[in-house]
């Protein structure tokens, strides 16, 4: 992190004193009890979820096609063999093919170590046959994350936004053909606000192509953009949007979805 880099740099000053270094030290250690204690409590903010909370969700939408929300974590992938493979070969396709995206395929899937390593949590919605149709991947801000990893170097003076209430999102992938209904993104963004209420996340943060960006301002989450910039000659924002009541019923307003 920004802070620790900082730490470090001040102690290799060579005009500090040995009681001056012992302080910086001490800071460092506080600093890293209190990430600790931040990821301790996204952890437990996971489990409360799994244990607390249906892990699909049926719904019969105005469209009357029954429609199935699969939530999920890395570590439970086999327990969900279909959806996730669904969802990185969605995400290969969507990515790599369509859109050109820099990233790694094996074997026509997409997965990343922010997918092997970390854990993270995923929203998946799918057809009534079990298809994929849209998904969003969600990581606490209190570990690694890719505006920490990677993102950052695309914005001047980047802000390291982390904190116990935010999660950042990525990976939004659609397979929306036409004649899908657009309620499938209705139904994985009121998804991802019930799972931001119960565990207390009130920010949601990510970077995000103008697209997608507007895709968000639609659908009524109304993005506040922290930074702007540019990658490959496309417009990208930082971006962070409220998780409220109040939104979580603006956005079922805006797709017509009873909640």
């Amino acid at each position: 992190m920004k802070i620790i880099f900082t730490l470090k740099i001040l102690y290799r000053n060579k005009t500090l004193t040995a009681k001056q270094k012992y302080i910086l030290i001490y800071l460092k250690l506080l600093f890293e009890i209190y990430c600790y204690i931040l990821r301790v409590t996204q952890i437990y903010h996971y489990h409360y979820i799994y244990q607390n909370k249906r892990m699909f969700d049926f719904r019969l939408t105005q469209s009357s096609e029954m429609k199935m929300i699969k939530v999920f974590t890395y570590s439970e992938r086999m327990k969900n063999y279909n959806s996730y493979e669904n969802m990185v070969k969605a995400r290969a396709h969507v990515f790599h093919e369509r859109l050109n995206w820099e990233v790694e395929v094996i074997n026509g899937r997409e997965e990343d170590e922010y997918d092997r390593l970390y854990n993270p949590l995923y929203i998946i919605s799918e057809r009534s046959d079990g298809s994929h149709a849209a998904s969003i991947r969600l990581l606490p801000t209190t570990g690694p994350t890719m505006l920490r990893n990677i993102f950052y170097r695309f914005f001047p003076d980047c802000p390291d936004i982390y904190g116990a209430n935010i999660w950042e999102v990525t990976r939004y992938c659609a397979t929306l053909s036409k004649g899908d209904s657009m309620e499938h993104t209705g139904e994985l963004f009121i998804k991802l606000a019930d799972l931001c209420l119960d565990a207390g996340i009130d920010i949601v943060t990510g970077v995000f192509f103008k697209p997608m960006f507007r895709i968000l301002t639609r659908s009524g989450w109304d993005p506040v953009p922290v930074s702007i910039s540019e990658h490959a000659g496309k417009s990208i924002i930082l971006g962070t949007f409220e998780i409220s009541e109040a939104r979580k019923q603006e956005v079922a307003y805006k797709y017509q979805i009873a909640c």
